[in-house]
């Protein structure tokens, strides 16, 4: 129980000593919950009635996540971060189905954290004071769901004999994409010789616009007799021209 001098009646405000100073003073035996505006070291001297001043240092953590991260599924990507976002003091965590790597060091002020989304989706990633401790703030990464008949083994892929182009194939492949960002894009490039897309072009660049439900068919021409098999690879940009993975 509080003996007399806890119960005097002390201010127990906390007050900085001068504006822009890291140093504040506290007085009186209250208990004061108090908010700092910037993070760092600050230093705070203590005095009570009767008592002398008693001064210690409290590291000040801060965090300013960005607001949204766009990934690709199944593809490792990087969440970095430098110091004046998140104090490297901080503990992150991940939700279900986004694993979260261990810290590297990037340079003396930065550093980076592993991503590798195991499924489509929207997650969180949290910062925490300390593990398992409260959260300072977090960020939301979106997953873009890809993949394609050819890639899964889907009996779904037709292959007809095109009039149009003798000694030719047509293979058509259903795409998925899901969680595409807004103003993002799709490229899907082939790199197997005599594989073409129908105009002969081997680059076909696919927008939200070109899917519908998530869903669209890419058509290959195939040099009839040619085995069929995976031709072509398919990468994610978001609205900036950001690469986010290759499937």
């Amino acid at each position: 129980e509080p003996n007399a001098e806890d119960t005097a009646p002390d201010s127990g405000s906390l007050t900085q000593v001068s504006v822009g100073a890291r140093n504040f003073n506290l007085r009186g035996a209250k208990t004061v919950a108090h908010r700092f505006e910037q993070a760092g070291t600050v230093t705070i001297t203590a005095t009570r009635s009767g008592q002398a001043p008693v001064s210690w240092q409290v590291r000040v953590l801060d965090t300013q996540l960005p607001e949204e991260i766009w990934v690709l599924q199944n593809t490792l990507r990087y969440f970095e971060l430098s110091h004046s976002q998140a104090d490297p003091m901080l503990t992150f965590d991940a939700g279900q189905g986004l694993r979260l790597g261990a810290r590297e060091e990037l340079s003396p002020t930065q550093y980076r954290m592993p991503i590798y989304p195991e499924q489509g989706g929207r997650y969180g990633i949290a910062a925490r004071l300390w593990e398992n401790g409260p959260i300072a703030d977090v960020t939301t990464v979106q997953v873009t769901n890809l993949s394609d008949a050819i890639q899964n083994g889907s009996n779904s892929t037709t292959t007809t004999v095109s009039s149009d182009f003798p000694g030719m194939w047509i293979v058509r492949v259903p795409m998925v994409v899901t969680e595409l960002p807004p103003g993002g894009k799709v490229v899907i490039t082939i790199f197997r010789a005599g594989v073409t897309f129908l105009d002969g072009s081997t680059v076909k660049t696919l927008t939200a616009a070109d899917f519908a439900d998530g869903i669209t068919h890419l058509e290959f021409l195939f040099p009839a007799g040619m085995e069929g098999g995976y031709c072509h690879h398919i990468d994610v940009f978001d609205a900036a021209n950001q690469f986010l993975g290759r499937r």
